[in-house]
């Protein structure tokens, strides 16, 4: 029978530090969805709606741009 680490570990193909800290989020009263985002092991969820928010403007891309230069 598998322990509890070594599931979370064969789950999400994570390492021991990862599925411990996992656990220790889900016995906090985190979701598995949370606990997995905050663990670092899944990407978050972005919904369509988010993505407006996400967009990056013109001038936005063009500063960001120019500090591009600047950095190398």
């Amino acid at each position: 029978m598998m322990t509890r680490i070594e599931r979370v570990i064969d789950q999400y193909s994570c390492t021991v530090e990862d599925a411990r800290r996992y656990i220790e989020l889900r016995d906090e009263g985190h979701s598995q969805y949370d606990a997995s985002v905050m663990a670092g092991l899944a990407d978050p969820i972005v919904k369509p709606e988010d993505e407006a928010e996400l967009a990056v403007t013109p001038e936005e891309e063009e500063a960001f741009n120019s500090m591009r230069g600047e950095l190398r």
